[in-house]
């Protein structure tokens, strides 16, 4: 009788330790799997940074080749207006020139006026001289 007892002792913590050994595995499962879930959020949040990275660098592609095509754009305004200048100069230029080849013609031609005007009355004096 006491031997029963004995083997019912036994068996009860022989299934003592058997639940402790199944409690064992199960705390080891959760801590591993808890683990693997703190390196799964980890990795998540570095493909975040990289991605963030990478949303960033694409941006400033973008401001570079936005400021880029502006700085082109305004070197090809300011090229326009330069050639615009250089060519209303050059007009103005011409015109001036040519306003002072007729003024000059226009002085001559006055004097040349005045000459046979003045000659005339050269000639008329001549004759009333006489």
């Amino acid at each position: 009788h006491s031997m029963e007892i004995e083997k019912l002792k036994l068996g009860h913590e022989e299934k003592v330790i058997q639940m402790q050994k199944a409690f064992v595995q199960l705390q080891t499962q959760i801590v591993e799997a808890h683990s693997m879930e703190i390196e799964k959020m980890k990795l998540e949040q570095e493909e975040e940074v990289i991605q963030l990275q990478e949303a960033v660098v694409q941006l400033q592609t973008q401001i570079e080749e936005e400021q880029d095509a502006k700085v082109s754009s305004l070197t090809v305004l300011v090229q326009e207006l330069t050639d615009q200048l250089k060519c209303n100069q050059e007009k103005y230029d011409k015109e001036q020139s040519e306003n002072s080849e007729a003024m000059v013609l226009h002085i001559q031609e006055s004097k040349d006026k005045l000459q046979k005007e003045h000659d005339t009355i050269e000639k008329l004096n001549g004759k009333l001289a006489i």
